[in-house]
């Protein structure tokens, strides 16, 4: 039996329209998941943080990584998450990945991380 572990549920791509806080249906799944982890685990809490690439206005992204990290946690809210164990914040661009300007760079940069705590 495989062990069950938060590394097993984190979604590896929450994914958005782009330049919008409107999730993807295909992110789902894998928030569904990690939502019936949290379930089985109920001490635990998760931080939700919004990123975004360095391609327009900075205050601009630091909004848009901010809404996309709050729309990820009322997802997971609507599944069973009590509001409390959740926190959710954005960082816009200023906490890239990869730097540089290439178009796989900014892909990666664009993304949703979670911290367990």
């Amino acid at each position: 039996m495989t062990k069950d572990t938060l590394e097993r549920y984190v979604p590896k791509n929450v994914l958005f329209e782009q330049g919008k806080s409107i999730m993807l249906e295909k992110s789902k799944p894998g928030l569904d998941n990690l939502a019936g982890f949290l379930l089985r685990n109920p001490k635990l809490q998760l931080k939700i943080e919004g990123h975004t690439d360095i391609i327009g206005d900075m205050d601009m992204n630091k909004t848009l990584s901010e809404e996309r990290a709050k729309v990820v946690a009322e997802y997971l809210v609507t599944k069973g998450i009590e509001q409390s164990r959740l926190e959710a914040t954005g960082y816009g661009s200023s906490r890239p990945l990869v730097t540089g300007n290439s178009k796989k760079g900014y892909q990666e940069n664009r993304r949703v991380a979670f911290i367990i705590r």
